[in-house]
């Protein structure tokens, strides 16, 4: 019995990467949040730059993926709607969310700029911000890369890295 309908291995063979690579950056969901939690949120521009890099890899772009990690809150909706378009197209559900993860990260970046306390902030203040960017870019960050590895999955690509 096969695993696929012929449209569905139709639709996987168009997005399939040459030479086995995953089309975006293979990593454990658990590994996402404990190392954007470790790092506050650090994690977070390699964790862009890597899926970037495989985008700009697999699609031939000519894009910059370093300037798009640097300034990944602006990239973000659109490296999620990707991910998203990619894993609709493959018939993975639980989709729909993408896009608004990354308009959703992109309008708390700007909302917590202009508020940030630097001299004059009580302690609160401080807790209230770093708190609710680095948790919140760290969730969005694993849900995207539980839907990033169920398509690298469906393109066979159970474990491995990404170059």
């Amino acid at each position: 019995m096969p695993m696929f309908s012929a449209v569905e291995e139709q639709d996987i063979a168009y997005y399939a990467p040459g030479q086995g690579a995953p089309l975006y950056h293979q990593v454990q969901p658990l590994t996402v949040l404990l190392l954007s939690i470790v790092t506050l949120s650090l994690y977070s521009y390699w964790w862009h730059y890597r899926n970037w890099r495989c985008v700009q890899r697999n699609a031939e772009q000519t894009i910059s993926p370093l300037f798009r990690a640097i300034f990944h809150p602006l990239y973000a909706f659109s490296l999620y709607n990707m991910v998203g378009e990619t894993a609709s197209n493959m018939h993975i559900k639980g989709v729909a969310l993408l896009g608004a993860l990354g308009f959703i990260r992109l309008v708390s970046f700007f909302y917590h700029l202009p508020d940030f306390p630097m001299l004059d902030g009580p302690a609160v203040g401080y807790f209230d911000i770093f708190f609710t960017m680095f948790l919140w870019m760290s969730v969005d960050m694993v849900y995207v890369q539980l839907v990033v590895n169920k398509v690298n999955q469906r393109l066979g690509l159970r474990r491995g890295k990404s170059r």
